[in-house]
């Protein structure tokens, strides 16, 4: 399921240049004998349903093993969704990373892949980054501030911090 759900956000943030996805997971039941929904149709029902008409913006880097996409839905309301891609993480054979959001509670929500809001604790927004998506939603035309406090996340267990990086190239030499 989280496999799945990652693929088709590669194709949401490339989707001007994708005409379709195929997904060749469905070895994998969408319903068991008792009709119960497995976990696969997650993939499809939370994208849908945080992202339908949404349209990718940008990337943030928070750290490594971890990707963070920023989209505007059509409420023009900011939605990054980040998961971890550590293959250690995905076996369990690491922790994953816990995200502390420099956002306040009530400037976002925090959404899991399961569509259930995930609760603040202490006056912080704070999750792990595992390989499940997890979606913070911003207000309404906070774009700007949304992604200015999105990179000022603070990752706890990774095993590199995210820094930046600039260099002026002049024939042979190079400021960094």
């Amino acid at each position: 399921a989280a496999r799945t759900a990652r693929s088709y956000l590669v194709g949401f943030k490339y989707g001007r240049r994708i005409g379709m996805i195929i997904d060749w997971s469905r070895r994998y039941r969408n319903i068991d004998w008792e009709q119960t929904p497995g976990a696969y149709l997650f993939a499809q029902n939370t994208l849908g349903n945080l992202l339908g008409d949404a349209e990718y913006r940008r990337d943030v880097d928070l750290g490594e093993g971890i990707r963070t996409y920023v989209f505007q839905d059509e409420k023009r309301r900011p939605v990054a969704v980040m998961w971890n891609y550590n293959p250690k993480v995905e076996r369990f054979e690491k922790p994953a990373p816990k995200a502390v959001f420099a956002f306040k509670p009530q400037e976002v929500k925090a959404v899991d892949f399961t569509m259930n809001e995930i609760p603040t604790a202490d006056g912080s927004v704070a999750f792990d980054v595992t390989p499940y998506p997890t979606f913070l939603i911003g207000a309404p035309g906070s774009m700007g501030s949304f992604v200015r406090k999105l990179e000022q996340t603070k990752i706890h267990g990774a095993a590199q911090k995210p820094f930046r990086v600039a260099a002026r190239v002049k024939g042979s030499q190079a400021a960094i």
